[in-house]
């Protein structure tokens, strides 16, 4: 009877529910609930019965019997092995217990008690009694088979009903249903994915809304106004408000995301068979999802799986940060803006990465936020969300993170020699930001603590040999500021706490970002920069002053001749004076005791 509908769709106008309630098809909720053909066939009925049941019921009773033959005792009585002197008391008791029962039962019935009495009744090495009066073992085998026979048909392979075979008639055909936008949907139905469904009881009039016999035509202005208004009738069984997160999806985008998106059409599974592990949240959120704020801002809640498994945390889990997310239970959070949800869940952060955590509340950024700076930096800032890429493998993406928020400093960093060898040449031995002010526990550069620990801080560099060998530079920078007046004087500071007093460190001479090459066409700037630094200490310097300095580098016979050369003779004429000075000692004590 269905078949003369297969094909037979006109398009063009949409179908809605009228202020009754009614559905494509005349049908209200009331006419729905009555229809007997929603009623799940008997014998579908009966198998989900056992199915459900049978197993429970049967390995029940495999348990009682095998406590009974363990302890002897099935429902009170006790099992004893019969012996020889039982036989003739045992076989009366039999015969006399057939008798009376042949008032009601035949004298077979009394025959085979008596067999089986006799059964009983053998040494030690036969079956065991129980009560003394019978054996268990053939009724044991036949309660078994029955329950094999049972737990067989529970078992077996589920199969659809007259009523749904006839709608699959038609539609195990290819034909499509074609919508007013042009789109087109495939109607073609696997039998064999409703068998496995777990709707596969209930029929296909249950959903649809219609059987074979009474097939209504409808049209669609697109597919997914027909998903949409299919969906509704999931929510005749399934109540939404049991699970926050799905009512919110189906009241603020109705008709972008619908229950066959995630769960499936014929081939209806639980999401949590559907996948495991990320997967499990990914049959949603790689749907168009959005997350609305209180302040009107919406968000895409899409995740890309392709981000994740390049993520540094592809091996762990979406429910290891968002911790509130369960299979069984998903929230609904409501937050103000999208900076007040990411600061929430920069807090997860610290079940895993404490040690750092426990570094950000002393940094600069965690007091600012403290203070009421909500756009102060945060983990996911920095380090993002899904995308998380290690700290270490990628300086310039690092630096090109802390431009967000300080962008006239890094202008100023990508053409100092240190930015420039990174952006330009690619050269990673450079320092960044997060080098001098350190990641997690940022002071800030203006305290005196930070000030004092500057020529610390360059040493990092400038004092590995490995590193200053590739560019042909000293490591003697860091030593011979230590030995010299500014140097020594800070070290004293430094000692007794005096951290506040202001001697010249390294950024005073060579600049703090703009730092520029000491030779060729920078050295006049930095001779200017230098003078201008000098005199803030020594007000009366003049343009020579700086040159008065031999730099960081050791004088030599090329650079600094003279001072090379006085260094050298001071080597030489001041161990000449001590060991001319000994010797005369020694001979005046030699003539002192000789004239004595």
């Amino acid at each position: 009877m269905g078949k003369e509908y297969c094909g037979n769709f006109s398009t063009g106008y949409t179908v809605l529910p009228n202020a009754e309630g009614r559905l494509p098809g005349n049908e209200t909720t009331a006419s729905y609930k009555a229809n007997p053909a929603r009623i799940p066939a008997t014998g579908q009925v009966l198998r989900f019965t056992c199915t459900a049941f049978l197993p429970i019921i049967g390995i029940a009773t495999i348990m009682k019997f095998a406590l009974s033959n363990l302890f002897g005792t099935i429902t009170g009585g006790n099992m004893q092995p019969a012996t020889d002197e039982d036989m003739p008391c045992r076989q009366a008791a039999c015969e006399e217990r057939g008798k009376r029962r042949g008032t009601a039962l035949r004298e077979q019935t009394a025959e085979i008690i008596r067999n089986k009495c006799l059964a009983g009744s053998q040494p030690k090495e036969g079956p065991l009694s129980i009560g003394g009066n019978m054996t268990v073992r053939k009724s044991h085998l036949f309660m078994l088979a029955v329950l094999v026979v049972l737990l067989t048909f529970s078992f077996s392979e589920a199969k659809l009903s007259d009523m749904d075979e006839a709608c699959l008639g038609c539609h195990q055909m290819d034909q499509t249903l074609k919508f007013g936008n042009g789109e087109t949907l495939s109607l073609k139905v696997n039998p064999a994915e409703v068998e496995k469904s777990v709707h596969r009881i209930i029929g296909c009039s249950t959903c649809h809304g219609f059987t074979s016999d009474n097939h209504p035509q409808r049209s669609y202005k697109s597919r997914k106004e027909f998903t949409s208004l299919s969906a509704r009738k999931c929510r005749q069984c399934h109540d939404t408000k049991e699970n926050t997160i799905h009512e919110k999806l189906i009241r603020e985008s109705a008709t972008n995301t619908t229950c066959t998106d995630c769960h499936g059409a014929h081939a209806v599974k639980r999401v949590r068979e559907l996948s495991k592990g990320n997967q499990y949240c990914l049959t949603c959120h790689n749907k168009e999802l959005e997350v609305h704020y209180k302040d009107g801002h919406k968000e895409m809640a899409i995740v890309d799986e392709a981000v994740l498994n390049k993520s540094v945390h592809k091996n762990l889990s979406c429910v290891d940060c968002h911790v509130m997310v369960s299979a069984e239970e998903h929230p609904v959070r409501r937050f103000q803006n999208k900076r007040d949800f990411s600061i929430v869940m920069a807090e997860n952060c610290r079940r895993c990465h404490f040690d750092k955590y426990s570094r950000t509340l002393e940094g600069m950024h965690f007091k600012q936020l403290i203070e009421g700076n909500a756009n102060a930096p945060i983990c996911s800032d920095c380090h993002g969300t899904h995308a998380i890429a290690s700290a270490r493998k990628d300086k310039l993406a690092n630096a090109q993170k802390c431009e967000k928020c300080h962008r006239d400093v890094y202008a100023i960093y990508a053409k100092s020699v240190h930015g420039a060898a990174l952006i330009k040449e690619n050269i990673e031995d450079v320092p960044i930001c997060s080098d001098c002010h350190k990641a997690h526990d940022n002071a800030g550069p203006h305290t005196a603590n930070f000030r004092i620990s500057v020529p610390q801080i360059c040493a990092s560099c400038h004092a590995n040999k490995e590193v200053m060998q590739k560019y042909g530079l000293s490591t003697k920078v860091i030593d011979t500021y230590l030995q010299d007046f500014h140097g020594v004087t800070m070290k004293f500071y430094r000692q007794y706490g005096q951290t506040e007093k202001k001697i010249a460190v390294c950024i005073d001479c060579h600049g703090v970002h703009d730092i520029a090459r000491v030779k060729n066409q920078n050295a006049a700037v930095v001779k200017q920069h230098l003078l201008k630094r000098c005199q803030k200490c020594h007000a009366d310097a003049t343009a020579n002053f700086p040159d008065s300095w031999v730099s960081h580098y050791e004088p030599n016979i090329k650079k600094a001749p003279m001072v090379y050369l006085v260094d050298l003779g001071y080597k030489i004429f001041i161990p000449f004076m001590i060991i001319g000075l000994l010797l005369q000692i020694i001979l005046h004590l030699w003539r002192y005791a000789v004239n004595r």
